[in-house]
């Protein structure tokens, strides 16, 4: 079976990988602040033509534990 991968249109797209993000989050236990910065990072990486899974590592990589302590000057 192919498995061809069909794009979809922009706002599909983005909230496709909000939901992944979110559910990614639920998983970290990472705060609201820290999935908002997730959720801007993913939406930067559409505006600048990135992939959905581009776009979805941009998120995810703020949500790592290393990340979700919130840093302070």
């Amino acid at each position: 079976m192919n498995h061809t991968l069909i794009p979809l249109p922009e706002p599909q797209r983005l909230r496709a990988v909000r939901q992944a993000l979110r559910h990614h989050a639920i998983h970290t236990h990472a705060s609201p602040n820290a999935l908002h910065r997730a959720f801007c990072a993913a939406q930067h990486a559409f505006a600048l033509g990135r992939s959905g899974a581009t776009a979805y590592h941009a998120g995810t990589r703020l949500l790592h534990p290393h990340h979700l302590q919130e840093r302070h000057p």
